[in-house]
């Protein structure tokens, strides 16, 4: 799971730090060379987006390479290591494949950002709001991803397209705060039966998970007083990796890689 984990990851990031180079242009032949420095747009809601990941990414790495190294010892945690991987690429996987049809967007000459398609549509506005359709609804595949990006905020929800009209299928949230995000993925694998949540604090070089079961709608931590006591508070499996040494607390238990 650690190895799909950084495939996910790894691939998701190639597509949008692509998107943030911009649109393809044509070759120099058939277009006449600019006088001047030409900007290439970014997708507004896909480059920062970009950055969010990038900073996950670098965060996560030094942590990744003490689990990828681990050996089991008396005590084999294995098991537990698996769970992590899996747990963060479930809370992920939504919000890539949401990406993929967000990044297909273009900026029209009236610069207003819009996909139509018959498999997928949407657009991005001037204020941050977004909102995107995709997938098959006759096979029970329509998806909706929708939100509001600011400046450095994000809130977005994945949800399943159903007759009585759509259920959440994730709900995420960041916030930058200083040098560090704060972050929230609440998800469901199985239909909204049950709810799982990832709570994330990263700055590039260190990273603290905390995983919560059966959890309940999470309120907003866009206006919060964000405090790491209280943000991870009741996490029932607590990953800390402080740029060289990761430390795992979970059913009381402590783990040091």
């Amino acid at each position: 799971m650690r190895k799909l984990l950084a495939a996910l990851t790894t691939g998701a990031m190639i597509l949008v730090l692509a998107a943030c180079s911009g649109a393809g242009t044509d070759s120099k032949e058939e277009e006449p060379l600019p006088t001047a420095p030409m900007e290439v747009a970014t997708n507004p809601l896909v480059g920062p987006l970009a950055a969010f990941l990038e900073q996950k990414d670098l965060s996560y790495a030094g942590a990744l390479g003490r689990m990828d190294a681990y050996t089991p010892g008396e005590t084999d945690i294995t098991p537990l290591l698996e769970g992590i991987s899996a747990d963060l690429a479930a809370a992920e996987s939504q919000l890539y494949e949401a990406i993929t049809v967000a990044y297909e967007a273009v900026q029209g000459e009236d610069g207003f950002w819009a996909l139509t398609g018959e498999e997928a549509s949407g657009s991005i506005a001037a204020d941050g709001t977004f909102a995107f359709a995709y997938g098959d609804k006759e096979a029970g595949e329509g998806r909706t991803f929708a939100g509001t990006m600011g400046q450095e905020t994000l809130t977005a929800r994945v949800c399943q397209v159903v007759e009585e009209g759509e259920f959440p299928l994730l709900l995420v949230e960041y916030r930058k705060a200083g040098t560090a995000y704060y972050a929230q993925f609440w998800h469901t694998d199985d239909a909204g039966i049950s709810y799982e949540m990832v709570r994330y604090r990263f700055d590039g070089a260190t990273i603290r998970c905390g995983f919560f079961e059966e959890a309940p709608q999470p309120a907003s931590i866009l206006d919060a007083d964000l405090n790491d006591d209280t943000f991870f508070e009741g996490a029932v499996t607590d990953f800390r990796y402080d740029g060289d040494t990761l430390t795992i607390y979970n059913d009381g238990e402590t783990y040091t890689l």
